[in-house]
């Protein structure tokens, strides 16, 4: 099962919410490049930690730009507004490669 990650910036922090292949919510966590409130936050590291940094390289934040962690590409949504508040959206199925 593929799951996609999208970015916003939430305040001081960053948001990263996980979905589905239906696009529901899978889970949403508040991060940091150092914290993260995930199960795996007091880690060292963890993939919201790791995915942070490519948000901003690709200029994603808070965009209609899905990243696929397992796959590690890019997806982007068909929508101008985030589907996650659109039950009718539909995505790209081909990752794109890093910029």
């Amino acid at each position: 099962m593929t799951h996609l990650y999208n970015c916003r910036h939430d305040g001081d922090t960053y948001r990263i919410t996980k979905f589905d292949t239906d696009m529901n919510v899978e889970s949403s966590y508040l991060c940091t490049l150092s914290e993260c409130d995930c199960p795996a936050g007091v880690r060292p590291s963890c993939r919201h930690r790791d995915m942070l940094p490519k948000f901003f390289q690709r200029d994603a934040v808070g965009s209609n730009w899905f990243y696929d962690f397992d796959r590690g590409g890019w997806v982007q949504s068909n929508l101008d507004e985030y589907p996650e508040f659109d039950e009718s959206a539909s995505l790209s199925t081909r990752p794109q490669d890093e910029p």
